[in-house]
Formats: structure tokens, C-alpha cells, sequence
């Protein structure tokens, strides 16, 4: 799930990118006073759009604070994931494994390394979610900026297959093809079935066609999940909406009491100032019927 366009272009605003520095129970909080700051400057468009910012979750807070805190950590990272995915397009053209080795392991250290200091921040049994938030972060380019600048604000799950970032399963995946090719090519003729295809290529077919059935089981899935993940998004945002009039409505309450209160103190002392009054022009009265 991608960054929105408008999201992402205000976290050049001066003060929206500290925001994410906020931990998730104040993040509200310090997003109203900068809208309020905002609105006193007279940028009423933009005090509008920063009212509109997601607070992160939890995990998403984490990795942000992780970030922040070793910016050339995820730097690292982020190339080092570029770096296998290159040694993976290298590896499937040439079948020379070692460089996406090399480029798998210095990611994986990477990862784990953020990853760890994120799960300080949640506790190590969300470690998991913060693992897979991210990898999901890795595979998209406009998260990949937010996930460089400590901006995520959601909890996502690890992208399937083998693609971008998957050093690991892309190793395995070249390691067994390659080694299918090989055995292909030394099978001698005689081992060769129904038109002219041995018994390897044969199994190679099968493998190809379950793997292909599984991908698609799970592009399936996913969409399904994704739906199911935009309606709770679009009810998240609706209760969101209702929390920040009620916070707006509880705003202005506050502000029309203090208003009540320095009016009710006013007329107290102005009260206080008539009771004496009437108590002077008393004594003053008495004591001219006593003369």
C-alpha cells in the first residue's frame, strides 16, 4: 500500500516530520498545536491537510523511532536491498550465486539490526510485525521514502513471492534452478520420455506449474485481504473523523468555560465592589442619624 501523494509532500512542511517523532498517545496531541500554529500563521490549507494525518500504530511508531535514531542503519539497508535485487537478475541470467550471497547477508544483517531496535520500542513479541512492516516498506517506492525519513504510519504485512528484497528466497530459488539446468543437461538421452523431455524437465514442468498455482493462490488472497484492509482503513478513518470533532467540540466546550469562568470572576468582584458600596453609603448613613 502505497503513501498518498499529499501525505508524502508534507513532510516538507516545517514541524510535520517531528510529528512522527511523537510517540502514538501524544501524536494527536502535538498534531492539533500544529495545526493550531499553522492556522495563527494564516496557512489555513495546509493547518487543513496536516489535520488530516494518520496517527502511526504502534509498530509503525517503532521502526519510525528506529529510523531516526540510525539514519545510516536504514540507509544501509535500503541499499543493500537494491543490491540483491540486482544480484538476483544477475544470478537467474548467469547462475553465478555468490555476489547475491554476499548481498543477502549484508541485508539480512541490516534488517535485523532495525528490526531489533524497532522491537525495543513494542516488545519482542511483536518483532514479527515489525520484521514484515519493513520488508513491506522495502518493496514499494513510495514507502521506501517514508520508511528512509521515519514516516510509516501503518502496520503492513511482509510482501509474498520473490521479488525486491526477498534475498534470501531469491537465493534459493536461483540455487535450485540452476541446479535443475545442470542436471538437465547431463541427463543422457536415454532417460528422456515422451517428446524428448527427461524425467527432470518432466518434474521441472510440475514444479513450475504448483509454484505458479500457488502464486496465484495467494495474488488471490492478498486482494481479498486488501479489501479487507481498506474497509477497516475506511472505518479507521470515519472513527478518526468522529474523534477529532468530538476532540474539536471539547476544544471549543473548554474554551467557552474558561470565557464563562473569567466572565463569572468579573461579575463576582463586581458584585463585591456594589456589597461595599452599600456597606460604606450604610455607615455613612447611620452615622449622619446619629449626628
Amino acid at each position: 500500500m502505497a503513501a498518498s501523494p499529499q501525505s508524502r509532500d508534507l513532510l516538507d512542511v516545517e514541524g510535520v516530520a517531528d510529528l512522527y517523532d511523537e510517540d502514538p498517545s501524544s501524536f494527536v496531541a502535538a498534531r492539533a498545536e500544529l495545526v493550531r500554529a499553522l492556522k495563527a500563521q494564516g496557512d489555513k490549507v495546509t493547518a487543513a491537510e496536516v489535520a488530516k494525518l494518520r496517527k502511526p500504530s504502534v509498530v509503525a511508531a517503532a521502526v519510525n523511532r528506529a529510523v531516526r535514531a540510525d539514519p545510516e542503519l536504514v540507509e544501509g539497508l535500503i541499499t543493500s536491498s537494491a543490491r540483491v535485487a540486482d544480484a538476483q537478475r544477475a544470478a537467474l541470467a548467469d547462475g553465478d550465486a555468490e555476489p547475491l550471497r554476499a548481498a543477502a547477508g549484508e541485508r539480512r544483517r541490516a534488517l535485523a539490526e532495525l528490526v531489533g531496535k524497532a522491537a525495543r520500542h513494542v516488545g519482542a513479541a511483536r518483532t514479527a510485525e515489525v520484521s514484515s512492516t519493513v520488508e513491506a516498506a522495502l518493496a514499494d517506492e513510495e514507502l521506501v521514502d517514508r520508511l528512509r525519513r521515519g514516516a510509516l504510519t501503518d502496520t503492513l504485512e511482509a510482501p509474498a513471492g520473490f521479488g525486491f528484497g526477498a534475498g534470501d528466497e531469491g537465493l534459493a530459488s536461483v540455487t535450485a534452478l540452476h541446479s535443475r539446468r545442470a542436471r538437465s543437461a547431463a541427463t543422457p538421452r536415454s532417460t528422456r520420455g515422451n517428446g524428448g523431455a527427461t524425467r527432470d524437465e518432466v518434474a521441472d514442468r510440475s514444479g513450475v506449474e504448483d509454484e505458479r498455482a500457488r502464486r496465484k493462490e495467494a495474488r488471490e488472497r492478498r486482494r481479498a485481504l486488501e479489501k479487507e484492509v481498506a474497509g477497516a482503513r475506511r472505518e479507521l478513518g470515519r472513527q478518526e473523523t468522529a474523534v477529532e470533532a468530538a476532540q474539536a467540540d471539547l476544544e471549543a466546550a473548554e474554551a467557552a468555560l474558561a470565557a464563562a469562568r473569567e466572565r463569572l470572576s468579573e461579575v463576582l468582584a463586581g458584585r463585591d465592589e456594589a456589597t461595599e458600596e452599600v456597606r460604606r453609603l450604610g455607615d455613612e448613613l447611620a452615622s449622619l442619624a446619629d449626628g
